[in-house]
């Protein structure tokens, strides 16, 4: 048995999603990291038989799908992996009810087993702990760092990598590396948004919110609060360039931040317990390699 997009049209009855394979289809064309393949093999390394491990990967990537037509349609965006995002085909109410169908779906699959179900509510439990300590932390120039938005794909991130192994604290590394990444987003929504606007004149870029409060954070006149406010509301390709500007001037907070998220996901590692040798030197690899492409791509798009 091997995990494939064929494999889930074929196992998932999607004939009245049409949205959802759509963008199923685009995701597995263009993205380079898919988080149900992810949970597969993480299942497989841990013990799990390929038939469970199969149907957590096809919750994992049915829900995943479902949660983007969602984001779109509240960040307003008209794009999705080059293609036109399906509310702008389809209609917004259409689209919300085939996600939330689809949510339903996901969530049925798993319900044969309520431990992994438990599993999921871990993950969402590590990813808010690890988004409060985070506020706690006060750095340079006395800046707290606000509390990331805790979202359901940061959950899923982590679900993916730890589901097999709930317990072994492999989750709470994952928490610390998807708010690092969600800060590589917002850098690549922001500083990458000229070039894909003119590529794709039809695209709103995605509200940069995580960069927007860093800035806030820092800026102790309260200008920047409401340049987000007012920005938002109105003119979020507006927003991205006073980001650009603001970050480029002094890009610190940004790249604390980063520094401070990579750092605890790495002493996160040393607190892992009974996990299998394989699971843990792939987890420490892939921090190391995150931390390092991650922010030389940081650094990239701030240059440029």
């Amino acid at each position: 048995m091997n995990f494939s997009l064929t494999g889930i049209l074929n196992t998932a009855d999607l004939s009245r999603y049409p949205s959802i394979q759509a963008v199923l289809g685009q995701r597995w064309l263009y993205s380079h990291y898919i988080h149900g393949q992810v949970a597969w093999e993480h299942g497989l390394r841990c013990g799990k038989d390929e038939a469970q491990s199969f149907q957590v990967g096809m919750a994992l990537e049915l829900g995943w799908a479902a949660v983007l037509l969602l984001d779109d349609i509240l960040d307003e965006d008209e794009m999705r992996f080059h293609a036109v995002a399906a509310w702008k085909t389809n209609g917004i109410g259409a689209t919300a009810m085939e996600a939330g169908s689809l949510l339903v779906k996901s969530t049925a699959i798993l319900n044969d087993w309520p431990s992994i179900l438990e599993s999921f509510a871990h993950a969402v439990e590590e990813t808010e702990v690890a988004s409060r300590e985070l506020r706690k932390i006060d750095y340079g120039a006395k800046m707290s760092v606000l509390e990331p938005l805790v979202s359901s794909l940061g959950a899923m991130s982590v679900f993916a990598t730890s589901w097999a192994i709930p317990e072994s604290g492999i989750g709470k590394v994952a928490t610390y590396e998807t708010c690092a990444g969600q800060l590589v987003n917002d850098c690549n929504d922001c500083f990458g948004a000229k070039a894909r606007r003119r590529n794709y004149p039809d695209l709103r870029t995605h509200q940069p919110t995580l960069l927007s409060q860093l800035l806030i954070t820092a800026d102790k006149t309260g200008k920047w609060y409401e340049l987000f406010e007012n920005a938002a509301k109105n003119d979020l390709p507006q927003l991205s360039l006073h980001i650009q500007k603001e970050i480029r001037k002094d890009s610190a907070p940004i790249f604390a931040y980063f520094d401070l998220c990579m750092a605890r996901a790495k002493n996160a590692l040393s607190e892992i317990k009974d996990i299998p040798e394989q699971e843990y030197i792939g987890a420490r690899n892939r921090v190391s390699s995150n931390a390092k492409a991650w922010k030389a791509k940081i650094e990239r798009l701030i240059s440029t």
